[in-house]
This record gives C-alpha cells, structure tokens and sequence, in this order.
C-alpha cells in the first residue's frame, strides 16, 4: 500500500445527503425506500424489493433524496452493515433514501473504483478501523469523507470500472428475474455477478501487493 498516494473521500465529493431520519410513514403502494438491509452483502448491488414503500411525495421524498444511476449508497448505522456500500443501478434507480443511508455523488473518481477498493480486505480493515475509532455503529458524514481512497493508475482504474458495469448488467437481470417471478433465472444472474465480483476484488487485492499488474 505504501506506493500509493491515498486522498480522503471527501476530496472527491460532488454532493451528498442522507436520508430522512424523522418517523417514517411505509405504505403497500408508492415508491420503494432503500432500507440498509437492500444494500446486498455480497456487493452486487441493491435488492429494493428487501425493502418497503414510503409515499410519493411525503416527508422523506426530496428530490435530492432519489436515487440515481452511479449514486455511491453507505450504509451509515447497523449491527454488521455500518460502512457497507453500494451502486445504484438501473433497478434501484428513482428510489428514495431510507434513514439509515448516505447518498454520495463523487467527481473524478469512478464509484465503482471506490466500491471495489472498500471490498478489499485492505479497504475492509480501513472500514473496520473507522468503525472502532468512532466507538458506535454509527458513521456521519465526517466519518464517510475521511475514509483513505488510494490513486489508482488511470488504466487500472478504466478496468475496474469496465468489469463492474458487467456485473452490475446481471445483478440488474437478476432483479427483473426476481420481478418476475422467475426464481431460475434470478439464481442463475445473481451467481454470475457474485462470482464476477469475488474474482474482481480478489484480482485488485492482487495488484494492491504486487501480485498483478492490472485487474484484466
């Protein structure tokens, strides 16, 4: 890690907002909230049907609180997901941010860049150390946009965001599956983009020691 040069998020953040954190009113019909447990563990994506629907138009639903394609989502508070991230994608596109989620839009940087270096298991440990300094599961903004993102060589950087794309593409086919009904079809995208994203961030931890010069 020593030869990179590491810059805090916040550098690279064009805008952010979170949630709203007031009593939330869920309905069977409106518009779906992301919730922390739609934020997938596996890091494929978001799963908006885990969560539940908030009224169009109703306290928590401002403009700068839908979501929208290549937004970066952290999860902020919560027993095993604090720190968890996430990129919206075409199925969690329009949604509205629950309490619990921090909405980021960065510049001059790729999300998935950032994504895939926090699955690491050297971003992982800088996540985990956050978490401890801060002594709550719980993580503000301040906290978020202090989190150390290393400079990646430009082509390195175009990989990973190229590879990403692919799985995210059948993380989104999984979803319609799941729409669907189609519980093949679902399994079957889902596994590809799981499998996908594990040799994705096992290949970046390769390159991160030395290991490989490039993800591809």
């Amino acid at each position: 890690l020593k030869r990179y040069i590491f810059k805090p998020l916040g550098e690279y953040i064009e805008f952010s907002v979170c949630g709203y954190r007031g009593k939330t009113e869920f309905t069977k019909k409106g518009i779906p909230c992301i919730e922390a447990l739609c934020i997938l563990s596996s890091g494929t994506g978001i799963d908006v049907s885990l969560g539940r629907n908030v009224p169009i138009n109703g306290k928590g639903d401002k403009p700068d609180k839908r979501t929208k394609v290549n937004d970066l989502l952290f999860v902020r508070s919560g027993v095993g997901c604090a720190g968890r991230t996430a990129i919206v994608s075409e199925s969690s596109k329009n949604c509205v941010l629950g309490g619990h989620i921090f909405r980021v839009v960065l510049n001059g940087i790729k999300p998935s860049v950032v994504h895939i270096w926090l699955k690491t298991s050297f971003g992982q440990n800088v996540l985990n150390r956050l978490k401890a300094g801060v002594g709550a599961l719980v993580l503000d903004e301040g906290d978020i946009k202090a989190i150390p993102i290393p400079e990646f060589p430009e082509t390195l950087r175009k990989h990973i965001d190229d590879t990403y794309n692919k799985i995210a593409f059948y993380h989104d086919k999984a979803m319609e599956a799941k729409a669907e009904g189609n519980e093949a079809k679902y399994k079957k995208n889902i596994e590809i983009a799981e499998a996908m994203l594990k040799d994705l961030i096992a290949k970046t931890e390769a390159v991160i020691t030395g290991e490989r010069e490039d993800v591809v």
